[in-house]
């Protein structure tokens, strides 16, 4: 293939003629820049379309593998309570109400961020309850919410290479089973290095948020919490939307 390539640079490759716009009127050609920028278009589109909670299935076990290019990691609870109660805490990750596990790593890494120039999480967040796309969560960004069953944020953290946070939620019976997956799009080797050297603390963080989110939820149905009632994620929503907040 490499040598055909470089045969093929004795043959003039600049049209100077308008015969092929003449005989297909329907083809519009692009510049190179455009073509990169559709193709990797695409590609993104392809991954959130992909349901990773129909990809494991009902697996509680870690899942880590790469798809074209991109490193993923993922893992499931099953939790005791409705996907309305079940995506409260989901909702409310972040900010005061911290990641339920480990925050002083993530203080930490908020730090590092900080020091690198990024947001780290001074940010917090604009509501303790309700999440609209575009709102900010300290370094992330809501990319897509759609309650009670998907919460996907997107890193604006300074990084090589491009990351996401996804939780999507399901009912199994009586309960819900809560899928979380990290995605990382790592730009060359640093970007690589990167993700293996974080993978060792995914157990501990990640695994810490599953538990967070399933002890808050439990108390939501069970009382007395200090969470606010399953549901409240959606009615908060509702209310900034219709132009209730101040």
């Amino acid at each position: 293939m490499g040598r055909q390539l470089a045969e093929s640079l004795r043959f003039p490759t600049v049209v100077s003629d308008d015969a092929a716009a003449r005989d297909f009127p329907s083809v519009k050609p692009i510049g190179a820049e455009e073509a990169f920028d559709r193709a990797f278009e695409a590609e993104d589109a392809a991954f959130d379309r992909i349901a990773w909670i129909d990809t494991f299935g009902d697996s509680t076990a870690p899942q880590h593998l790469v798809r074209e290019g991109r490193y993923v990691d993922s893992r499931a609870m099953l939790v005791d309570c409705p996907p309305e109660a079940a995506f409260d805490p989901v909702a409310c990750i972040g900010g005061k109400n911290g990641w339920y596990a480990y925050d002083t790593l993530w203080d930490l890494r908020g730090f590092i961020d900080l020091l690198l120039g990024g947001p780290g999480r001074r940010r917090g967040r604009r509501d303790p309850y309700a999440l609209v796309e575009g709102d900010h969560l300290e370094w992330w960004v809501v990319e897509r919410v759609d309650p009670p069953h998907l919460l996907r944020l997107l890193a604006e953290m300074v990084l090589p290479g491009r990351g996401w946070l996804q939780y999507e939620l399901e009912t199994r019976g009586e309960q819900t089973l809560v899928r979380q997956t990290a995605l990382f799009d790592a730009k060359g080797l640093l970007g690589r290095a990167y993700w293996y050297s974080v993978m060792p603390f995914h157990h501990f963080v990640f695994g810490g948020i599953l538990k967070g989110i399933d002890s808050r939820c439990r108390a939501l149905v069970e009382g007395p919490n200090t969470c606010p009632l399953p549901g409240e994620h959606e009615r908060a929503v509702a209310k900034r939307t219709t132009g209730g907040e101040t």
